[in-house]
């Protein structure tokens, strides 16, 4: 009898061990399934609220960006820059410049900034130490040289030659072909020359590149890269631009914990809206 009365109690005391195991592991297998439905249903609101968004916005003249190629340059909002020559005032946006090279070993960068009346451009030059101008005649292609086509809010073209003597305040020469005339002291820049080449930082006038802008950049020893077309103003590179008519679509959907963003067919964010939180469980819509 002694025998059978151990062996019920520890058979008892058996079954209650597995028991508690397996309170646990029913728990945890529960919160696994919940959260596995909780973020199904996230997405699928995702997915619908992204379609939604592209069904509106995309017969909006605003949204005519997505066509604009792979010339086209893309302006920043703006924060306050000093035309120095340096990229101080540029760390925040400097991952996402635009790059440009060749075969022959050209390349460079392109940041755009846009404040009220003005765009500020800085362009990162990759090359050998510059060769500046010299004589009193600037020879087009001759020396290490910026030539900017902008074409202005009522469609008409205009080109600009940028070849320093030296490192400082550039002068800014109206083209007549490829012959130097007077300056336009409405441009204003800087040059500076850094480790690996130079930077051209600009500040110019809203409406005299409204309608789209292509940079050239010439090494002085007859190899030359553009970013478009520099004699056509209707392929020249359009200006992406947040779109304040977009923002406005978006501004009334309620999203919490959700961010937003419209983006180009080349990834660039045309308007966004709403905020991420780090204590609230996080989701982001992107349209298209």
């Amino acid at each position: 009898m002694s025998v059978k009365r151990r062996f019920g109690i520890r058979f008892k005391l058996l079954l209650v061990s597995l028991s508690l195991i397996a309170i646990p592991v029913a728990g945890y297998q529960f919160i696994r399934e919940m959260e596995t439905f909780l973020r199904d249903a996230q997405d699928h609101n995702l997915a619908t609220t992204t379609q939604a968004l592209a069904l509106l916005v995309q017969d909006n003249p605003a949204f005519s960006e997505k066509d604009a190629g792979p010339d086209a340059l893309y302006v920043h909002p703006y924060q306050p820059v000093i035309i120095d020559g340096y990229a101080d005032d540029w760390q925040d946006i400097l991952p996402l410049a635009q790059q440009f090279s060749s075969a022959d070993g050209l390349a460079f960068q392109v940041l755009l900034r846009a404040s009220p009346g003005y765009f500020h451009l800085l362009i990162h030059v990759i090359t050998p130490p510059p060769r500046y101008a010299g004589g009193r005649i600037i020879s087009y292609g001759r020396s290490n040289q910026v030539e900017l086509f902008l074409v202005d809010d009522n469609g008409l073209s205009r080109s600009y030659l940028i070849a320093p003597r030296a490192p400082g305040t550039v002068i800014t020469h109206r083209l007549n072909g490829d012959q130097p005339g007077p300056g336009d002291f409405r441009l204003q820049g800087e040059w500076q020359e850094i480790a690996s080449g130079y930077n051209l930082e600009m500040r110019i006038p809203k409406r005299l590149m409204a309608s789209g802008m292509s940079i050239r950049v010439m090494d002085g020893a007859g190899h030359k890269l553009a970013t478009a077309s520099m004699e056509d103003s209707h392929k020249a590179g359009r200006l992406i631009q947040p779109s304040h008519e977009l923002k406005r679509i978006i501004a009334n959907i309620d999203l919490p914990q959700s961010r937003i963003r419209i983006t180009d067919d080349q990834g660039w964010v045309l308007t966004r809206s709403g905020n991420l939180e780090d204590t609230a469980p996080q989701s982001e819509t992107a349209a298209p």
